[in-house]
């Protein structure tokens, strides 16, 4: 049978072209230079990745959701000042007195907050009206300006910053029990005494010296870095020698309420009905008066003797 005049058989080309839109390059260059072009760019594009900064909840009790609304008085860091802050979709700064010809009902129906799920915040690195929103927040622990915490507290976590604080305090905690293990007795019976460390054990039985450095080690453990900061400290001596002179009855603090004395007889201070004697003592010993140096010479004395 023959063909209808005008037609031409049905080639490859046009199977193909039918199906994909990529025909004959010669009947069709144009359309098919753009299309192939259209494929490349689509093969070549890079999808955009998105980045968050994220903040988590100090309080880890919280489950679901959190809410923190999108108005707070803060400080403003320019001015030193207490001013408030808006947070809204559509809005471009997030001090009050800078958004102009905004409406009750646009504000009502723009107005954002922040929104914790499962402890957890993730702000697009873009979103810059709620990164500076959150910098300022009197919420964000780690703000220098905020003058008063909340109930919501939160901070921003910083994989490669929480990693190098935890590197940081693994080192503090190996170098303040490098310094337990070595330091001298002598040394280590007055810091642990300063620290809190019993002599006796549960039994009531006085702890060789190994047993103490054991706890004293411990103690560094548990905090290296009250450890080294009170290690050489002159608070330590003070207290271990008003300690001893209060174990050894060199000093007197039950002939009257609220008064101390040395067993001799004399007047040493009063202590504020708030706090304990020992404590005081300590502080009265340190503050550097005449009066006090006198008392810490006396005490030196007393206390070798």
């Amino acid at each position: 049978m023959g063909r209808p005049k005008g037609t031409q058989a049905a080639g490859i080309a046009d199977v193909q072209y039918s199906q994909t839109g990529i025909g004959d390059m010669q009947s069709q260059p144009q359309i098919t230079a753009e299309l192939m072009h259209s494929f490349i760019a689509k093969d070549e594009a890079v999808e955009p990745k998105s980045e968050y900064r994220i903040f988590k909840l100090i309080n880890t009790a919280k489950r679901g959701r959190v809410h923190i609304d999108g108005i707070d008085d803060v400080i403003n860091p320019k001015t030193g000042k207490v001013e408030r802050v808006r947070l809204l979709s559509g809005v471009d700064t997030i001090w009050l007195k800078e958004q102009k010809d905004v409406t009750e009902d646009f504000i009502r129906q723009n107005r954002r907050s922040l929104i914790f799920e499962d402890k957890v915040l993730r702000i697009p690195s873009w979103d810059s009206t709620a990164i500076s929103f959150i910098e300022v927040s009197r919420h964000l622990v780690d703000n220098p300006n905020r003058k008063t915490g909340s109930k919501t507290e939160f901070y921003e976590w910083n994989p490669q910053k929480q990693a190098e604080l935890a590197l940081k305090q693994r080192h503090q905690k190996v170098e303040a029990m490098k310094l337990a293990m070595t330091i001298d007795e002598d040394k280590m019976r007055k810091h642990a005494l300063f620290l809190g460390v019993s002599f006796v054990d549960e039994v009531g039985m006085v702890k060789t010296p190994d047993s103490l450095r054991n706890d004293y080690v411990l103690k560094a453990e548990e905090n290296p870095i009250n450890f080294i900061e009170t290690v050489e400290s002159p608070l330590v001596h003070i207290s271990y020698l008003i300690k001893k002179a209060i174990i050894d009855t060199k000093i007197d603090l039950g002939r009257e309420s609220n008064k101390v004395y040395w067993s001799t007889g004399g007047f040493i201070c009063s202590i504020p009905s708030h706090m304990k004697a020992q404590a005081y003592l300590i502080e009265f010993a340190s503050n550097g008066t005449q009066e006090s140096k006198d008392f810490l010479a006396q005490l030196e004395i007393v206390v070798k003797k």
